[in-house]
């Protein structure tokens, strides 16, 4: 009883088991959704020491200015007669500095119509409407803006160092830019036939459509033929399916790329051509040599043929000749 009671509660963990397994599969069609959640927070850890830094020159600024309103605006609360209505706006939005900087940050942000605001000094000085438009437009051109652009600097540098959102990023992108790249090929292979020829391949370029989707993929076909013949491979003059996607996919996206293969060929044509000029040039060089060679026996056989017919008519020669003849020969 004890061993079926064993088998039995093997059975119901292994169950369990497959069941979170098939739950943990279910949920992770659902990855995708939080990728942008996930990218969210990775900007905002890592824009937490710019954020700071940025808020605090906001809060300098705001309490610059807050602090010149604030005695400008004491000032004229003080001179001001009992039943002037500006009094009661003023006590309401700049009482204190604490207040002031509260006022001058919700104009900035919308939270108070900066004109509203603005009408006060305009009672007080236009000079000091003036500074309070500076103001706006310091936060809302300037400052604001700057920490948008903080985020979003952020933001893509989180992407960059982000491993596994680069990875899903290319994958998302070489699955899209494979099937735009089988779309195009069906649609250059006009007759059908699963290949496409240069002629096809030449037709289709001129379409300022077809360039615009290779263009969109980084891809530089400046000169049909030699990107024809840079994507055939095997060298059949025709390019199958996989010839055409493959070689796109490897040119995609690195605009030097083709120059680069461009120029490796061209080099490659010139490299041929040089050691075809220099074996010829060792040849002519064997050439001469033999030519020299055999020259040379001629002209030592000659020497001594003229020196024997002179040996036998001076047979006086002294040691010292022959030995001079035999130098020169």
């Amino acid at each position: 009883q004890n061993f079926s009671g064993d088998l039995s509660l093997l059975r119901v963990l292994r169950l369990l088991r497959m069941a979170r397994a098939l739950r943990m599969m279910r949920m992770l069609r659902y990855a995708s959704l939080f990728r942008t959640l996930r990218l969210m927070m990775m900007a905002i850890m890592q824009s937490a020491v710019p954020l700071m830094w940025a808020a605090t020159c906001i809060g300098i600024i705001t309490y610059a200015f807050a602090a010149i309103f604030l005695q400008v605006l004491t000032t004229y609360v003080g001179g001001a007669s009992f039943d002037d209505v500006w009094v009661e706006l003023i006590k309401r939005y700049f009482p204190t500095i604490f207040k002031s900087l509260l006022t001058l940050f919700a104009a900035s942000t919308g939270g108070v119509s900066w004109l509203d605001v603005g009408d006060l000094f305009i009672t007080v000085h236009p000079g000091f409407c003036c500074l309070f438009v500076l103001y706006i437009g310091i936060m809302i051109l300037a400052a604001l803006n700057i920490v948008t652009g903080i985020f979003v600097n952020d933001a893509l540098e989180a992407t960059k160092l982000d491993n596994d959102l680069m990875v899903v990023s290319m994958v998302e992108t070489n699955q899209r830019n494979l099937l735009e790249l089988q779309a195009l090929f069906h649609r250059v292979d006009t007759d059908g036939s699963e290949t496409i020829t240069f002629k096809e391949f030449e037709e289709e370029l001129k379409k300022d459509d077809v360039r615009v989707v290779l263009t969109k993929m980084g891809i530089d076909v400046s000169d049909a033929a030699l990107f024809f013949n840079l994507l055939d491979v095997d060298g059949s003059e025709e390019l199958e399916i996989d010839e055409f996607v493959m070689g796109c996919m490897r040119f995609k996206g690195r605009a030097s790329s083709f120059n680069m293969e461009v120029a490796m060929q061209r080099m490659t044509k010139m490299l041929r051509g040089s050691r075809e000029v220099s074996l010829e040039l060792q040849d002519q060089v064997a050439k001469l040599s033999t030519s020299f060679t055999e020259m040379q026996e001629r002209l030592q056989s000659q020497w001594l043929r003229d020196f024997k017919v002179s040996h036998e008519n001076k047979p006086h020669l002294s040691s010292c000749d022959l030995s001079r003849f035999s130098g020169a020969i």
